[in-house]
């Protein structure tokens, strides 16, 4: 179920609209360094995505894919409400901030390429 969970998220970051030029990339090392220093690499334009969801099975989707990745990648649940929750994740090239609104009833990814 992660497996596909992550596949899923990862085919959304593809459908989004790529910049032309190629994108930064970084080692998970490198990576966990820039983060935890908190000097994260930066980012370029945001593309976004939304999907409709009830607020429990968008924070469930999210802490998913946290708890999948964060043994390679730097990853940080940002804000944890009863009605806001937010993590984000940086990969190898691009970060993703995944958002879930308890009154909108969505969830919304948003990836920036490195620059």
């Amino acid at each position: 179920m992660i497996k596909a969970l992550i596949v899923s998220l990862l085919a959304i970051s593809a459908a989004i609209a790529m910049p032309a030029h190629a994108a930064k990339t970084y080692t998970p090392d490198q990576l966990r360094k820039m983060v935890n220093s908190g000097k994260p690499p930066k980012q370029g334009s945001p593309s976004t995505q939304t999907q409709a969801m009830s607020f429990g099975a968008c924070v469930s989707k999210v802490n998913s894919v946290v708890d999948s990745v964060k043994a390679q990648y730097p990853a940080k649940i940002i804000v944890k409400t009863k009605i806001m929750h937010m993590a984000k994740v940086w990969t190898n090239d691009g970060a993703m901030t995944l958002s879930c609104s308890q009154p909108d009833g969505k969830l919304v990814i948003t990836n920036a390429k490195y620059l």
